[in-house]
């Protein structure tokens, strides 16, 4: 092409209507396709310039998501370098714009100079680098009109179309955006504030009383209605666990729970700032949650599907439950705000309260699609094999975590931004936090300590970050991280580096101090009790402290020198259960029992599995 202009190109969403069949996409993929692109604000570590985002929707209601990125090798003619975004840019292929008529809505891209002959022209291959044939058109809608169009451009260049199928555009699930979905309400009506978090969240902090005497933070996919849409808006969490989820096995012995929802956490949120100033709001629900009663439960799945298509599956294939806080089991919630403000909002207000405000707030603005899924961008992934190194990255590329604390005899869970270096191009694995001491969470951990900070990938570059994908947040290759341990006041020696840190990561708190008296937390790697990582299917994964010390903080990096160094590890060897993962501890398991010692009809307090189920596992080893 001659005098492309690639920016308005990739400024709206393309839909397939016709396409090669390929390496990346067999026959039985065409159906609901689109495809959209956006740059990024600087280069990747390849040196890759666009993210691009390829995806399908499913007829049993699941979803398939790619997101390669491409280098611009002459713009003025359309000419793209396409691949994954983690690999060189030596493994990329060609993908060509052959045509593009903007006002009439239709393009066509390809993988490269098509080089193989056919009787009715040429044709590019079929491999994954360097092949496919697609004609876009900017409606989802079908004209045929413009789809003739296209194929008499290009076959008048020579292209043999006989290659070409059609792509069922036909019974797609609709995206309700723009984001949010409804306008959120004021800021003073608190209750319908909570209502309209919780219906625009899918996903959430959860906090669970573990093993007794514990707690333990994890991420859970929410939902409260069918969906999105208007008038399904009910205020019930519901939520889905699979049997063998540290939660699920929480919640059999103790059905208690903290519910935690942040607005930063939204996709395309219109929170600038740190997750726990001023502009950014939180709500806490507490309860039980317990399962969904047989006769609710048809209705509780349809509920989850039309928020997350991946549950149809999960539903099937595992063995997965729906919950839910049932109103009668919805102890209260809790409303936070800025500097330490909470508002406790009776249940009965919460769900009678309208979930929407008929218009945007004047401050409040609409975030389109395409700008919701702008990337922020981010340091290259390690594998998911990685342990350490992926914990690392994880928390280095968050802005913020779940806590989960002792509130009394209950738990309860927030939201607080962190640092873990000198800004976003330095970690050392030392995490910081900024609390007012007027809010509940620096009275609660001054009272006890013990603390859990919960991390998701979800959370990342608004959900494009590689293991998501635009996945759920419940999806175990979206990775997610909780650290357990002990949170306390930064001592004097470390105040200055710790609010280096802090306002490095997020300016805005130099000023949180003129409202209400802030005070540096850390979680001090010599206080850290465990490493909870999923990091993909397969269960979970647990290393020492060391090994997170040690660990590169992004794919190809240096290992940094550990500061502070932790004290060693009393046992280098200790049980873990292979079934849920969880790692035996004498003083909270058996009241100081030796594991060699528990007879043989002992069971895990987790799960319930048997002592056979243990299995010896070396710290050194890094993994389970």
């Amino acid at each position: 092409m001659d005098s492309f202009d690639l920016d308005t190109f990739i400024s709206k969403r393309w839909f397939v209507q016709q396409q090669m069949e390929g390496g990346l996409e067999p026959s039985n993929l065409f159906q609901c396709q689109y495809a959209e692109y956006v740059k990024l604000d600087k280069p990747n570590f390849h040196g890759f310039e666009i993210q691009a985002h390829d995806h399908i929707d499913m007829m049993d209601g699941s979803n398939k998501d790619l997101h390669p990125c491409a280098k611009i090798v002459d713009a003025q003619r359309g000419k793209l370098s396409v691949g994954e975004c983690w690999l060189p840019r030596a493994a990329s292929g060609p993908l060509w714009v052959y045509m593009y008529n903007e006002t009439a809505g239709y393009a066509a891209v390809g993988g490269g100079a098509p080089k193989h002959s056919f009787p009715g022209g040429c044709r590019t291959g079929t491999g994954k680098i360097g092949g496919g044939l697609w004609i876009f058109t900017r409606e989802r809608k079908r004209d045929d009109t413009l789809v003739n169009r296209a194929r008499s451009e290009l076959q008048s260049k020579g292209f043999d179309l006989d290659a070409l199928q059609d792509v069922d555009q036909s019974g797609c699930p609709t995206e309700e955006g723009p984001y949010p979905h409804h306008p959120r309400p004021d800021w003073e009506q608190k209750a319908s504030y909570a209502r309209w978090l919780v219906h625009e969240s899918d996903y959430a902090t959860i906090v669970t009383h573990h093993n007794g005497a514990e707690l333990f933070g994890n991420i859970i996919s929410t939902t409260d209605g069918k969906g999105f849409t208007d008038g399904n808006a009910s205020g019930i969490v519901y939520t889905i666990l699979p049997s063998l989820d540290a939660t699920y096995q929480d919640l059999v012995h103790d059905s208690r729970v903290s519910v935690h929802f942040s607005e930063k956490a939204l996709k395309g949120s219109s929170c600038q700032g740190p997750a726990d100033d001023g502009t950014c709001g939180r709500v806490t629900i507490n309860g039980w949650l317990s399962p969904v009663p047989a006769d609710k439960r048809e209705q509780a799945l349809e509920f989850l599907v039309a928020k997350d298509p991946q549950v149809k599956l999960w539903a099937k294939t595992h063995t997965f439950d729906p919950f839910w806080i049932a109103p009668e089991n919805m102890t209260n919630v809790i409303w936070q705000g800025g500097a330490g403000e909470i508002s406790e909002i009776q249940v009965d207000d919460y769900l009678a309260a309208p979930f929407q405000k008929d218009t945007l707030l004047a401050t409040q603005s609409e975030v389109t699609l395409e700008e919701m899924r702008k990337p922020n961008g981010f340091h290259p992934r390690p594998h998911f094999w990685q342990g350490p190194d992926l914990a690392r990255w994880l928390v280095h590329e968050s802005q913020f975590a779940g806590v989960g604390v002792h509130h009394g005899h209950e738990v309860t869970a927030a939201s607080v931004s962190i640092s873990d270096g000198d800004g976003y191009e330095d970690s050392d694995g030392v995490i910081f936090a900024y609390l007012p001491k007027d809010g509940m969470i620096y009275h609660d951990l001054m009272n006890d300590s013990r603390a859990s900070l919960t991390f998701s990938e979800i959370a990342i570059a608004n959900g494009t970050a590689p293991g998501c994908n635009g996945a759920t947040a419940e999806s175990p290759p979206c990775v997610r991280l909780t650290i357990t341990g002990r949170i306390t006041p930064v001592p004097d020696d470390l105040q200055e580096k710790a609010l280096k840190h802090l306002f490095k990561r997020h300016p805005s708190m130099t000023t949180w101090s003129n409202v209400t008296e802030f005070v540096p937390f850390w979680l001090n790697p010599d206080d850290i009790d465990e490493f909870f990582l999923i990091p993909f299917y397969g269960g979970s994964v647990h290393f020492t402290t060391e090994k997170w010390l040690a660990a590169r903080w992004y794919r190809g990096g240096s290992r940094p020198v550990p500061v502070p160094t932790p004290a060693p590890t009393p046992s280098s060897v200790k049980m873990a259960c292979k079934v849920c993962g969880h790692v035996f501890n004498a003083e909270t398991d058996s009241q100081g029992v030796a594991f060699e010692d528990l007879p043989d009809d002992w069971l895990c307090p987790v799960c319930g599995a048997k002592k056979s189920a243990y299995h010896p596992i070396t710290f050194e080893d890094m993994m389970v």
